[in-house]
């Protein structure tokens, strides 16, 4: 982007080059004017000159032809002779008949034969008296001829023709001349000029350089800041009134530092949201937290609006302000219920206000609010802890109990197997003991979901535990797409514990595309956090299914047994990860899985 420097210096000179230039050009279309109307002056000069002649030598010659006398009349060729010797730009010097044909030429040259055909020499005094410039490049680009005719009329009818031809050839080079010193003296006061906007746009700047200086000292926190300029202009004005601000601000900075620490040491020591209106009830600050719970996260800049135009006249703070600010009437962890947004549910705030000043109207109000969904979801948190903890140790010995007659069901079936072999009962009995081992399965796997795990702790890259998982894809028909960030830092986990979340999530994603599909794999590193991405372009989920697939047992697969989602869910947490699963139907299935860097303390 050019400077500022660089835009005055190119305006200067431009509003300097163009009354230059439009002069210049001026100069060259008047002296260029000036050249053609002497041309045509000196061409009409000479054809009267022949007008005369032809009068003598009717004079002496009457009663005979016109034309043989003109063409015998010494004194006419000699002087169209002289005419094309002596006449500045001319090329030619004739006497022609109305039908077009030459009677009289200087050197006889083409007498009896018709006229050529040359441009009216109106033709170019009418191109040169055009206000575009442009118009007199046809005088510099060659030699052209132009004819000036002079009619002779005997008793209203046209008798002769006097035609003089003009050539441009002189006056392209006079205006070539005209031109190298109208560029040259164009380019010299340009420069002069250039030179003077340089110096001027110097010292201007050099004055402009030091206030801007000034500005960013005192942005920077410098109030001992304080200009001086020599000279008596609107510069040193502005500089006045420069150092004016600057000890007005260094006054009010004393009085700020002398009266804002009691008040900030208390902000900062808050981690709940705050908010400082002043006496009006506008916006002066207010934290993230106070926006994101107000609502006010999408509105951009609010300090100096109005909070009764940000919030619904309904508002329930709206009122504590407005009583705060009137009256007296301060708050502690006063409760309101606020609508959340778009959605349906309502969320509890706990409020506190506090006045500023002594005055029965408040200088401003300083509010503290705190939103109570993490302390209820922590309490319902803890409470479907305690549940999920008596429920397991149920879970648990009922498991066990059920393990024990399966075993022996199990045992007797291989028993009756072997008595009844040979026989149609063996198909039976297969069936059944396939059903007891998938029971058992199912157990088994209760029993892993249930009972605490001990982590094992280690370093390794999430890019070659997605490269493992992709070389246990078999099908043909399913192409897997990598996209691994190779910044992405190692974390510190339960590697064999994220390798069978992993092998559950993939093995869902390729049951999804029966038919093939792609299977994506992605990895990145955000804000400590190594995110993994497992995408198929499968059938995907009913949005109906969705809140439940992470339900134990639940599945939407024939013949699935609801395990592989629920265990790798648990293993990913037990390692501080979360895992989300987005899904349209129709469009196939991601699964976000966020691990921490570092492992579990």
């Amino acid at each position: 982007m050019p400077s500022l420097r660089a835009k005055l210096a190119t305006t200067f000179f431009i509003l300097l080059l163009a009354p230059i230039v439009a002069l210049s050009l001026f100069s060259l279309d008047r002296a260029v004017g000036i050249m053609v109307a002497n041309l045509g002056e000196s061409a009409d000069l000479m054809s009267r000159q022949v007008f005369e002649e032809m009068r003598i030598a009717l004079r002496q010659n009457k009663g005979s032809d016109a034309q043989a006398a003109f063409k015998s009349d010494a004194s006419i060729r000699m002087l169209l002779r002289s005419i094309e010797a002596f006449g500045p730009a001319i090329v030619y010097a004739r006497i022609v008949a109305p039908d077009g044909h030459i009677v009289v030429a200087a050197n006889g040259e083409m007498e009896g034969q018709p006229q050529p055909k040359y441009p009216p020499f109106s033709e170019l005094t009418t191109r040169v008296a055009h206000w575009w410039p442009l118009s007199m490049v046809p005088l510099l680009a060659g030699q052209a001829n132009y004819n000036v005719a002079r009619p002779v009329l005997s008793d209203g009818k046209l008798f002769q023709t006097i035609s003089i031809g003009v050539t441009t050839d002189l006056i392209r080079g006079q205006i070539q001349r005209q031109m190298v010193i109208t560029i040259v003296l164009m380019i010299a006061v340009s420069m002069i000029a250039m030179l003077s906007v340089f110096l001027l746009g110097n010292r201007l700047m050099r004055q402009l350089d030091a206030i801007t200086v000034g500005v960013e000292r005192l942005t920077a926190g410098q109030t001992d800041v304080e200009l001086a300029f020599p000279q008596e202009d609107e510069l040193n004005a502005l500089a006045q009134k420069f150092n004016q601000l600057s000890r007005q601000l260094r006054v009010d900075r004393s009085r700020w530092d002398a009266n804002r620490t009691p008040l900030f040491d208390v902000v900062k020591s808050l981690n709940e949201a705050v908010m400082l209106l002043d006496e009006e009830g506008s916006i002066l600050f207010a934290n993230d937290t106070a926006r994101a719970l107000l609502g006010l996260t999408t509105q951009g800049a609010i300090e100096g609006l109005s909070l009764s135009a940000l919030l619904d006249s309904s508002h329930p703070l709206l009122a504590m302000v407005g009583a705060a600010l009137e009256g007296n009437n301060q708050a502690r962890d006063v409760a309101i219920r606020v609508s959340d947004g778009s959605k349906a549910e309502r969320s509890s705030l706990l409020v506190s206000l506090f006045r500023l000043g002594q005055e029965r109207k408040a200088a401003g109000l300083l509010i503290m609010l705190r939103d109570m969904r993490p302390v209820r979801e922590l309490e319902d948190a803890v409470q479907d802890s305690n549940r999920l903890a008596r429920l397991g140790g149920l879970i648990s010995g009922v498991a066990h109990q059920l393990r024990n007659p399966l075993q022996g069901m199990n045992l007797r079936l291989e028993l009756l197997s072997q008595e009844v072999h040979g026989t149609g009962a063996d198909r039976h009995i297969a069936k059944l003991r396939q059903e007891v081992n998938r029971l058992d399965q199912a157990v088994e796997a209760l029993l892993r979901f249930m009972r605490p795990q001990q982590l094992e702790l280690s370093e390794f890259s999430i890019n070659d535990l997605l490269t493992e998982q992709a070389t246990q894809v078999r099908r043909d028909s399913v192409k897997v797409e990598f996209e691994l960030d190779p910044e992405v830092p190692a974390v510190q986990a339960d590697r064999s514990m994220l390798a069978e979340a992993l092998k559950n999530v993939v093995d869902n994603a390729l049951q999804a595309m029966p038919n093939g599909g792609t299977l994506g794999l992605k990895s990145k590193g955000v804000n400590g956090v190594v995110e993994i991405t497992v995408s198929d372009t499968g059938e995907g989920i009913a949005p109906e299914h969705l809140d439940r697939i992470f339900n134990l047992y639940f599945t939407t697969k024939h013949g699935g047994n609801g395990l592989g989602l629920p265990l790798a869910l648990r293993a990913v947490e037990l390692n501080r990860g979360t895992m989300e699963l987005r899904s349209q139907p129709g469009n196939g299935t991601s699964c976000l899985i966020r691990v921490p860097i570092s492992g579990p303390q």
